[in-house]
C-alpha cells in the first residue's frame, strides 16, 4: 500500500542520518535506493496524495542537508523531476510548490 511505501521512505530518511560519508559502500548502497524512493513520490503525485507527497518531499529536503552525498548520483534527475512537477499545471498548486521548494533547498 502507498501508506507502507511512504512510511518506508520516511524510515530510509531517518537511516540516512546515520550513513557515514566516508563509508563509500554505505553511500553507494543508499544511492541505489534513491530511484525507488522517487517512484514512491511519483505515485503520491499521480494519485493526488498531497499529504504523502509532502512527507516524501520532506525526506528529500532533509537528505539535501546531510554530510553524506546520498543524492549526488541522482542530483540531475532530481532537479529535472522537480522542474517537471513544478511546471505541471495539472497538479495541485500545493504539490507544485513542494517541488519548487526542493529546488530552493538545492541552492542553499
Amino acid at each position: 500500500s502507498l501508506t507502507v511505501q511512504v512510511t518506508t521512505l520516511e524510515a530510509l530518511g531517518k537511516m540516512a542520518d546515520y550513513v557515514d560519508p566516508d563509508d563509500r559502500s554505505a553511500v553507494n548502497t543508499f544511492q541505489g535506493l534513491v530511484p525507488p524512493m522517487v517512484q514512491v513520490l511519483q505515485k503520491c503525485l499521480a494519485g493526488g496524495e498531497e499529504e504523502f507527497a509532502q512527507r516524501c518531499f520532506e525526506v528529500f529536503n532533509g537528505m539535501l542537508i546531510l554530510e553524506a552525498p546520498l543524492l549526488n548520483r541522482h542530483f540531475g534527475d532530481l532537479i529535472e523531476f522537480s522542474i517537471s512537477v513544478g511546471s505541471n499545471q495539472e497538479l495541485e498548486d500545493s504539490l507544485r510548490v513542494m517541488a519548487l521548494n526542493f529546488l530552493v533547498w538545492t541552492t542553499t
